[in-house]
């Protein structure tokens, strides 16, 4: 292989490991309550899309904000005359909200889908992801 096809490999693989936004439920397997902000950043390997402070009965919380591959679909594109091609596909990436809620001590409390906050048995936990659901889409365009 040449310098220059090899050259060209390195970067479009550095290229795509660096353009991720998102991340597999593989990297928080490990995850455990009390875990800190930073751990859980360092598990996911991404930044938050957002984090948000809420206020619930006198206590304070974060919650931050991801999202999460769950899957991927395969599209067909096209060639240069409007017809399917499978030499354009293109690999679409399926992914869903995740949220992290942490307390006062910067301290990993609970973490999944509005789904898995509405199912908690903790009813601080279902109150604070009907608020997380209420304002998702709010935070989302800020």
């Amino acid at each position: 292989m040449s310098l220059k096809w090899s050259l060209l490999l390195v970067i479009a693989v550095l290229l795509q490991s660096c353009g991720s936004s998102l991340f597999v439920m593989d990297d928080i397997m490990m995850l455990e309550r009390g875990n800190t902000r930073k751990d859980v950043q360092t598990m996911v390997k991404l930044k938050p899309r957002y984090g948000k402070p809420l206020n619930y009965k006198e206590n304070r919380y974060i919650v931050e904000y991801y999202h999460m591959k769950i899957g991927n679909r395969r599209e067909l594109g096209e060639d240069s005359k409007g017809r399917a091609s499978i030499e354009n596909t293109k690999n679409i990436d399926i992914y869903q909200d995740y949220y992290f809620l942490y307390n006062q001590n910067d301290q990993v409390i609970f973490w999944g889908t509005t789904d898995d906050f509405k199912a908690a048995e903790d009813s601080t936990i279902i109150q604070i992801g009907a608020s997380i659901k209420k304002n998702s889409s709010k935070w989302d365009s800020e």
